[in-house]
């Protein structure tokens, strides 16, 4: 009901008795769609008038200083006097008129505007310069509450048979919306989707009285705002009974400050809407990803049965060497050592002679334990983070709450899958995903560098004082990380062996045998002034020989 005109009315009428008499400092404006008149009374006030469709208002507040910088607008009123403030009947177009003009708010239709005219209506100056403000068309009979009869409804009935209750209260009693219409079912005893053909007599006559006593009941305006947890959901001006069943009800001494909290704490839940909807969708996204891996990694696991066939493919080109010509792209050869016979294709480098092709198909898989631990491993990272994600998602199907929304925000912001401001601590965190990541026996994270750029961020940005430094000796390569869990935890030394030949793997020396790694704590790493990103001087630091390997 924050769009609704009997609102509107009784804050008309609250703030004509409330401003009366006060006098017109400046207007001005410092957000999109809201113009500001700062007056004078008993004390120094904002009268804030916004036509942003989605949240209108016209609310009354306290001055306040304004950061940021404000346009001045509607000189013409600087000086005057607030002699009257009414709005027109059953439309929502509010005038604050003056000594000598009129400020005409028209917060309804497609192109909403605040106009100032002199007396006579003749247009001095416009809010929103190149917009319209379009005249409403009402091309539906309506009826006014105050003055219904009821042969009136039973003449409207007759000429709209076929819509429901709720359709038919909301398109032809003036002002009254879906709620209002509701609300007048609910009181009445009358289901929403009961079509109007089908009431009896009875029905007829209880829909029409309760019509008339909502009407009465706005009159003297009881301010309420039904929230769902935190989140308001409707305001209203009178106790609407059928919202009860789902919604808490929260009383306000005046319309002025329901209005101000519902606006202020509405904008609140469209923000955190946008963090919810954002969230999930990271979430989703990244999940989505996560399970395409697993299962693309999924279909290269068979590592033996892939073996096989590569040296099979080798076989039979030495086997039919003499039968393939030169710079084939491809060939197809019977499987001579299968029972049936099968054509088994094989792709060819056709720059190489069939002995190098063979050659390459025999070495493909040499280091099948290697890729297998690359490959267990990079699926237990991937399903690790899975399952935490899964978990996240279960656990914030159903957000209502500011609390809760914040709390996902920050989960993933943990998980490098959204992005604000935080603290340092927070940035560490987030960054965790910005680097290769292995994890060794399930507990040792090992954090390896991309670039130069990557390894000063790596060593100086993510990692912590007392983690482990890595790095080949003596050659470009990339700062490799051992993370532990606390200052106090002591790697043994298998573990230090590994990650250095992971550090040797990704360096120069990737190709050479017994390559000696530097390892030390992070905190004798110092970057190097005027240097490379990326290049440093080490105070301590101990060696240790290692051949390179790779997960």
């Amino acid at each position: 009901m924050h769009k609704n005109y009997f609102l509107f009315k009784a804050q008309t009428l609250w703030l004509k008795a409330k401003i009366n008499d006060s006098v017109i400092e400046e207007c001005f404006t410092h957000q999109k769609s809201e113009l500001v008149l700062k007056i004078k009374s008993t004390e120094s006030l904002f009268l804030r008038i916004s036509i942003d469709p989605s949240h209108p208002y016209i609310l009354l507040s306290k001055s306040r200083n304004i950061k940021g910088s404000k346009v001045q607008l509607f000189k013409e009123l600087n000086g005057q006097t607030i002699n009257d403030i009414k709005i027109e009947n059953y439309d929502k177009i509010i005038t604050i008129q003056s000594e000598q003009f009129q400020l005409i708010s028209i917060f309804y239709g497609r192109s909403p505007n605040i106009i100032l005219t002199d007396l006579d209506k003749t247009e001095i100056a416009r809010f929103k310069k190149n917009q319209l403000a379009q005249a409403k068309i009402n091309t539906v009979e309506k009826l006014f509450p105050s003055k219904l009869q009821l042969e009136d409804i039973e003449y409207l009935i007759q000429q709209n048979l076929e819509l429901n209750i709720i359709e038919f209260l909301s398109r032809h009693i003036n002002g009254f919306n879906f709620v209002l219409a509701r609300e007048c079912c609910y009181r009445s005893n009358i289901k929403f989707d009961h079509i109007v053909q089908k009431l009896s007599v009875t029905q007829v006559v209880e829909f029409f009285r309760q019509i008339a006593h909502l009407e009465s009941e706005f009159q003297n305006p009881k301010p309420i705002i039904y929230f769902d947890n935190e989140i308001p959901k409707h305001l209203t001006i009178t106790d609407i009974k059928y919202l009860k069943k789902n919604y808490h009800p929260k009383t306000y001494q005046t319309i002025n400050e329901a209005w101000k909290t519902y606006i202020r704490q509405s904008l609140e839940t469209h923000n955190i809407e946008k963090i919810v909807n954002k969230s999930k969708s990271l979430l989703k996204k990244r999940i989505d990803y996560l399970k395409s891996s697993i299962k693309k990694i999924e279909e290269f696991e068979k590592l033996d049965e892939r073996k096989f066939l590569s040296e099979l493919k080798g076989n039979l080109l030495l086997t039919f060497i003499n039968e393939i010509p030169r710079g084939a792209k491809s060939v197809e050869l019977e499987n001579i050592f299968s029972e049936n016979k099968e054509l088994v294709q094989i792709k060819l480098n056709p720059a190489k002679n069939i002995q190098d092709n063979a050659k390459k198909y025999f070495e493909k898989f040499k280091d099948i334990d290697t890729q297998k631990d690359r490959i267990n491993n990079r699926k237990s990272v991937l399903s690790n983070e899975l399952k935490s994600l899964t978990n996240i998602q279960d656990n914030y199907s159903n957000v209502n709450s500011q609390k809760d929304a914040l709390k996902l925000q920050e989960l993933l912001v943990r998980k490098n899958l959204f992005q604000t401001a935080r603290d340092d601590d927070s940035k560490k965190e987030n960054l965790e995903h910005s680097f290769r990541n292995i994890v060794l026996y399930n507990k040792w994270n090992v954090f390896i560098g991309k670039n130069n750029l990557n390894n000063d961020l790596l060593t100086f940005k993510f990692a912590r004082k007392f983690d482990w430094w890595f790095h080949a000796q003596g050659v470009p390569g990339s700062h490799t990380i051992l993370r532990l869990k606390n200052k106090d935890e002591i790697p043994p030394m298998n573990i230090i062996e590994y990650v250095a030949s992971l550090a040797a793997y990704h360096s120069f020396a990737k190709h050479s045998s017994s390559v000696p790694v530097n390892y030390t704590r992070v905190r004798y790493v110092r970057r190097i002034k005027n240097a490379n990103p990326g290049t440093v001087s080490v105070l301590q630091h101990k060696t240790i020989f290692v051949d390179p390997k790779n997960l």
